[in-house]
């Protein structure tokens, strides 16, 4: 009669069922777990990760391999094309020979530096690493791992961070599991309590009977099935339960790993009646294993070859490192382990100061960055810098990955760049050249000398604000500048005027500026940098220069203008004293003929006068007299000049008006000298104003000026043509036809024997102005 198991028999083996499947439960946790700490410290690496199945090609990457390149994870195919696709075109050749080489087993590793094209269009330069991790039995590769590192910035490689992206593949919830039954008295038999049999190997129960009898014998591979006999033997009789794992053969001709964990059954005699027990399948757990250990052998691939030292720390005390923080600091494989971070500090401060700043910080999934003074196991100080991320956000107390990075390098060059900026800064801060640069349109540097030429003003978009450009250069300015930023030309030079800052037109002449122009690369962007000079009192000079060798040319001809036109001119005056003396006492003639020969004989005289005087203004101009100076209140000499023009300006009816600076302080000059260029420029204003129509008028303005005093004359007439303001005070140059173009050329002259200037501008009415500026420090008068 066959014997039925009993309702208590059964709910214990279902009791052992739960318990084998917490187990496994536990252990795939334990296995995720592990993973999990593996795939942390790759990702506090900063170094992106790839697998590639060989045999089936398929390519997994990490998190980091995407978003170092900016891209999102998954935006674009893990595959070999998307990664050839990315290189540079100029290193994709050598990319892949590399790792079809290593492939080919034709290299012992493969390593190679290429450049990858980010998502805005930038090339990186990543370093790939690589390892095959598994061949089939003829030695073919199956799988390969490897890591992208970004070494574009390498001296700051430790604030890089890694990630391994996505953990392996975590076990079934639930492990499948057949309960079974065996009873010994009649040929092992098997009883079978669910329909995991089936699931499990696609046989059902009806195919596995031979006779009365059903068992899974069979279905054990035949390597294993001795084992399993001889260990379910000796548990029942030792009289213990027993767990073994071996394989079985699945309908597919494939094989499942199990585990089967049984209690045999004995009677009142002490005779085994049945055994009761569960056989699971672990295959899962055995792929996961194994894959484990594949795991751990590319995550000890990748954190040996990794740059970064890399240690697990737990409450200050070192537990793991890799071997690259061995080697930074100086110790043997292990050494390490167990002693108190306090070890790797150069003194007790620091290792305070890093742990208020990192570790009393440290919070969540954060990650602290700190520069601090390491030492060396031999005691030599170095330069470092520590990463330090939590292991488990949730759960501070599984401790910290630790990253070095030795950066005494970096800082060397940090320091030695600051040095090197700083002398170039102090350079640049106290040249006689203005410089700045201008990038995107905008002023993004400019030194002091810069900033003195044009009054701190940069609210334009270009370089200098347009409104101080003189209207005549603007526009070949402006061509300059976007000739460089188009990148026509690479380097350029112009001279330009700079009008006075508004409010200062008066105090304050046209500023020559000769620029040099040059493109330039200023960070990631092209710029244009300016060296600008004033070259005001070299115009100056020139002009100066200029008019002196007029007036020397002027002296070397005016002897023989005297000589050649002074007698026969005396001859003429002479022929017409006696011409004069012969027609003028005449009588008994026609009255209107002899008034007509004397109204012809006075001016043929009058002329041969004129002549005479243009003849002493030109020998006076030719050799001047040399200024006496003294102090001098130039506003006596305005009130002299307008006394002497008092008359003049009376009669044309121009009203004056006279606004006298009343602390205007002494200045070196000949004040006779400056009176006669007061009236000098005065009687031109009258004669300028003859012919308008308008209210005539005259400004006089004297004023403290930055290192002299100015005087400025201002008229209502119709000033002077801009384009004969550069030649106006040039010998001979005049803008009325009775003129002799010699007044304004002595008045300059005289002026500039005063060391000052002599400049003419528009007025305020539309006339000219006319301004004069002596320096207050005494200076030695010219020869």
């Amino acid at each position: 009669m066959k014997e039925e198991p009993t309702q208590q028999a059964l709910i214990q083996r279902i009791g052992e069922l739960e318990a084998a499947l917490d187990r496994g439960r536990s252990e795939r946790a334990g296995l995720q777990r592990m993973a999990e700490r593996y795939a942390l410290a790759l990702d506090a690496t900063g170094e992106g990760v790839w697998d590639w199945n060989l045999a089936t090609d398929e390519v997994w990457l990490s998190r980091r391999s995407y978003t170092m390149l900016g891209y999102s994870p998954e935006e674009f195919p893990p595959a070999y094309e998307s990664w050839v696709g990315l290189l540079h075109p100029e290193d994709r050749d050598i990319a892949v020979r590399a790792f079809r080489e290593y492939i080919k087993l034709k290299r012992k590793h493969y390593d190679a530096e290429f450049r990858m094209k980010t998502k805005e269009g930038q090339w990186r330069w990543i370093l790939g690493r690589g390892r095959i991790v598994a061949k089939d039995a003829s030695g073919s590769p199956l799988r390969m791992v490897g890591t992208y590192v970004d070494i574009t910035a390498q001296k700051q490689a430790g604030e890089a961070h890694g990630q391994i992206a996505k953990s392996y593949q975590t076990l079934a919830e639930n492990l499948p599991g057949i309960v079974y039954r065996v009873f010994l008295r009649e040929q092992g038999r098997m009883q079978f309590f669910n329909d995991m049999l089936e699931k499990m190997t696609g046989f059902s129960p009806q195919e596995l009977h031979a006779g009365q009898v059903c068992h899974i014998d069979p279905l054990i591979v035949s390597e294993d099935h001795e084992r399993v006999f001889k260990t379910v033997q000796e548990a029942i009789e030792q009289h213990r339960p027993f767990e073994i794992e071996y394989r079985m053969i699945t309908r597919d001709k494939g094989r499942r790993h199990v585990l089967e964990r049984g209690q045999p059954i004995y009677g009142d005699n002490g005779q085994p009646l049945y055994i009761d027990g569960v056989i699971l399948d672990i295959t899962e757990r055995k792929l996961m294993e194994r894959a484990l250990i594949e795991s751990e052998n590319t995550l000890e691939a990748i954190l040996s070859a990794s740059p970064v030292g890399i240690a697990l720390i737990e409450k200050r005390t070192i537990r793991w490192t890799n071997g690259t923080m061995t080697r930074i600091l100086g110790y043997h494989e292990d050494e390490l382990l167990g002693k108190n971070t306090r070890v790797l500090y150069l003194d007790s401060a620091e290792y305070q100061r890093v742990g208020r700043l990192a570790y009393d910080r440290l919070d969540g999934s954060r990650t602290e960055v700190v520069d601090t003074k390491m030492v060396r196991k031999d005691g030599r100080p170095f330069d470092g810098q520590i990463v330090i991320r939590h292991v488990d956000p949730e759960d501070s107390s599984k401790g910290e990955i630790f990253t070095l990075t030795d950066i005494t390098e970096r800082k060397a060059a940090e320091m030695a760049l600051k040095e090197s900026e700083s002398r170039f800064r102090s350079l640049a801060e106290n040249s006689l050249v203005g410089i700045c640069i201008v990038q995107n349109g905008r002023l993004v540097y400019q030194n002091n000398e810069r900033l003195n030429l044009f009054c701190r003003h940069s609210g334009s978009n270009l370089p200098f604000a347009m409104d101080r450009i003189h209207p005549n250069d603007t526009e070949k300015f402006a061509e300059l500048y976007k000739s460089l930023v188009s990148e026509k030309i690479l380097r350029a030079e112009l001279e330009i005027r700079l009008l006075p800052p508004r409010g200062q037109t008066r105090d304050v002449e046209t500023t020559w500026a000769h620029i040099l122009a040059s493109r330039i690369r200023f960070g990631e962007e092209t710029a244009v940098l300016f060296n600008v000079m004033d070259i005001s009192h070299a115009k100056q000079l020139e002009q100066i220069v200029r008019i002196k060798d007029k007036m020397s040319s002027l002296g070397r001809i005016s002897a023989g203008i005297a000589h050649e036109i002074r007698n026969p001119l005396g001859g003429i005056n002479m022929y017409l004293g006696v011409l004069k003396m012969i027609v003028e006492p005449l009588e008994g003639t026609d009255n209107a003929l002899r008034a007509s020969a004397m109204a012809v004989i006075g001016k043929i005289q009058g002329a041969s006068n004129r002549i005479e005087e243009v003849i002493r203004r030109v020998m006076d101009f030719a050799k001047p007299t040399v200024p006496q100076l003294i102090p001098v209140n130039l506003n006596d000499a305005v009130d002299n000049a307008l006394a002497l023009a008092s008359v003049s300006l009376h009669k044309h009816g121009i009203a004056v008006r006279r606004r006298l600076a009343a602390d205007l302080p002494c200045c070196h000059a000949d004040q006779a000298m400056m009176e006669q260029v007061l009236l000098n420029i005065i009687n031109n204003s009258v004669q300028a104003m003859e012919s308008t129509k308008k209210e005539r008028r005259l400004e006089l303005v004297s004023a403290r000026v930055q290192g002299g005093v100015a005087i400025h004359l201002s008229d209502s007439g119709p000033g002077v043509a801009k384009n004969l303001r550069e030649r106006i005070f040039d010998p001979f140059v005049t803008t009325r036809s009775d003129g002799s173009g010699i007044g304004l050329s002595i008045s300059h002259r005289i002026v500039a024997d005063h060391h000052g200037t002599l400049s003419v501008s528009d007025s305020p009415w539309g006339g000219a102005t006319f301004s004069i500026r002596i320096p207050l420090e005494k200076r030695m008068a010219p020869r």
